[in-house]
């Protein structure tokens, strides 16, 4: 799974992009910005995260306590991070926009979640773009119909931003981050997908059309001159899709990313969770990790997120569907995996074995992976163990 490539790409890019947001565009390749500095525009020190970051941590966590999207509980635990600074990378909350900290007063004073977001074309900011990934995310692990996954992420969306460009913009992004998923990171396929989707079934023209340079597919002709960073969602998002679409690795997409200026931290943070599922965790600059705040917070929220709001789905191929288990030896260990799955290793031979549902045992040497990930619950069982767990499941075949 691809959580914690995701979310450590969209802190660092948040991260990177803080000390230099409201800038002007550096038009220089060669004086880019490419080190995690401190201080500048926000004064905080080096591997400090915005309210992007710290708005999506708070989202995955109300996904994790909810297993599933509670609109209350998530506004509730933004409410806890604008007063208690809860989810900040050093226990202080700067850089909230207008709109977010409109919505999360009015939230306060009445706990509407229906009337707290802005719905005024004026007010179609980044601010829920920003905090979309935890719900793409879920969005993907989950078979959701085409209209549930619209409503959850125009609702979701709305508790801040509930105009219609606002809602569209988050579409395309979780459309893009989903396909990202499915496509193993091919950038340029999962783009195709978005430039041949018809949102005239939940949009209207006119929103659509605000967005034609992305749906199109011209963004990834466009000069740099022709890309605006601000901070209104259609800049945000054509801005952090050029970057991606025109670059080859995590870092030189980044790079450019928050050398746009403006609104740095979001473009940064929105460029870097595509590039965290593109390129991956491992090819993302460890100079930036390690300075990153809180890394250890961020990558244990990423593994809880995966166990329980994604469930682990766990999806194995046996090799061979015969029986298998005259060729095992007798020199084995037994594993129980999330408490209904049992596997085998054969310690001879290093093959792994999975009981299937006929209570046959047959190869799968993908568990392989999961043996070797710490996120997985299972635990060593005897043979005895094995035994019953197979004439209790035979009482229930």
């Amino acid at each position: 799974m691809k959580v914690k490539d995701a979310l450590i790409g969209f802190s660092v890019g948040d991260a990177l992009g803080v000390p230099i947001e409201f800038t002007h565009r550096n038009n220089d390749v060669n004086t880019y910005l490419k080190d995690m500095i401190g201080f500048g525009s926000h004064n905080v020190p080096a591997g400090t995260w915005s309210d992007d970051t710290s708005m999506t941590i708070a989202t995955m966590d109300s996904l994790i306590q909810n297993n599933g999207i509670s609109l209350e509980d998530i506004m509730e635990k933004f409410v806890q991070w604008l007063s208690m600074s809860k989810y900040t990378a050093t226990d202080k909350v700067f850089d909230i926009g207008n709109t977010t900290y409109k919505a999360l007063h009015k939230y306060e004073t009445n706990r509407d979640i229906k009337t707290c977001g802005s719905n005024e074309e004026w007010e179609n900011g980044n601010g829920s773009l920003m905090r979309m990934l935890p719900i793409a995310l879920y969005l993907y692990y989950n078979n959701f119909s085409a209209e549930k996954e619209v409503d959850i992420i125009n609702s979701v969306s709305a508790l801040t931003h509930a105009h219609e460009i606002s809602v569209l913009g988050c579409n395309i992004y979780c459309d893009f981050i989903k396909q990202l998923l499915k496509n193993k990171g091919d950038y340029k396929l999962s783009y195709d997908f978005i430039i041949n989707k018809d949102y005239s079934k939940y949009y209207s023209e006119q929103t659509i059309n605000k967005y034609s340079r992305v749906l199109n597919g011209s963004i990834i002709d466009l000069n740099m001159s022709d890309i605006k960073s601000s901070g209104y969602v259609i800049d945000t998002l054509e801005a952090s899709l050029w970057c991606v679409l025109n670059n080859d690795s995590y870092e030189n997409s980044v790079v450019q990313a928050i050398n746009l200026g403006n609104d740095t931290d979001t473009i940064g943070a929105i460029t870097g969770s595509m590039c965290g599922i593109i390129y991956g965790l491992e090819n993302i600059p460890e100079r930036w990790i390690n300075s990153l705040k809180k890394i250890n917070y961020l990558n244990e929220l990423s593994e809880k997120f995966e166990t329980v709001v994604l469930g682990k789905k766990l999806e194995f191929t046996d090799n061979y569907s015969d029986k298998v288990s005259p060729s095992i030896s007798t020199n084995v260990s037994y594993y129980l995996l999330n408490d209904s799955i049992i596997f085998m290793i054969d310690n001879d031979s290093m093959l792994f074995y999975r009981l299937n549902e006929n209570n046959e045992w047959v190869l799968s040497n993908d568990l392989v992976s999961v043996f070797h990930d710490s996120v997985y619950n299972y635990v060593k069982v005897d043979s005895s163990y094995v035994a019953s767990f197979i004439s209790q499941r035979s009482k229930k075949l």
